[in-house]
């Protein structure tokens, strides 16, 4: 079967995962979000990375590094990682782009008459027990039942540690060890270290809130 190309733009999902980050994003003190580098957010050569689960186990990203190169979105960041035999370099980019879309994926529910019920919007364990109708788990909402809509206006690939200051206040955090904390909260998974100290490369997403319901 032939590989299809990848499009960019469209709608991705970000998941809120805690009351602090729902709060923030409504306020409008979060504008910013990074996503750890994973195979299912990026692209390889052009091509979703979810068609080139192979090669993308084959690169070494010890030795990436990010050029910004000018696009129909404006500069976007493309890493260049060579393979773990060295034999050729592989251009990796984020699927995220300028003017598309994250919608917000949050525990909630829906009732008889179709209204939703958010967990970090005052719904309670007491409300959903009277209601009948379970959390859905946030991997499980779908689009339509969003209520966060928000615009990317910036897109950057660059190392966890690299945040400055100014962009850990944007992400919502008091101060760097604040950042971190929040940060580590569940990330060691399968024995892949994406902690604070193991410095992962991330997507860096700028945004503002385009829909609040």
């Amino acid at each position: 079967m032939a590989k299809s190309k990848f499009i960019p733009g469209g709608s991705r999902p970000l998941d809120i995962k805690a009351q602090w980050e729902a709060d923030a994003i409504v306020s409008g003190s979060k504008t910013q979000h990074r996503f750890p580098l994973l195979r299912a957010q990026s692209v390889i050569d052009g091509l979703f990375c979810s068609l080139t689960t192979s090669l993308w186990l084959t690169l070494d990203f010890s030795t990436a590094a990010v050029t910004y190169v000018s696009g129909p979105n404006g500069f976007e960041p493309i890493m260049s990682v060579a393979k773990k035999s060295g034999d050729r370099m592989h251009a990796v980019s984020p699927v995220f782009t300028k003017g598309s879309t994250l919608w917000a994926r949050e525990p909630a529910w829906k009732d008889d008459d179709g209204v939703m019920h958010y967990k970090y919007a005052g719904a309670t364990a007491d409300t959903r027990e009277a209601s009948g109708f379970p959390f859905v788990a946030a991997h499980s909402m779908r689009e339509d039942d969003t209520r966060m809509i928000l615009e990317i206006i910036n897109v950057s690939t660059e190392r966890l540690q690299e945040i400055t200051a100014l962009e850990i206040s944007r992400e919502g955090c008091v101060d760097r060890e604040d950042f971190a904390k929040k940060w580590n909260k569940g990330r060691r998974k399968r024995g892949i270290d994406r902690t604070w100290k193991a410095n992962p490369w991330v997507h860096v997403i700028t945004f503002e809130i385009m829909a609040l319901r």
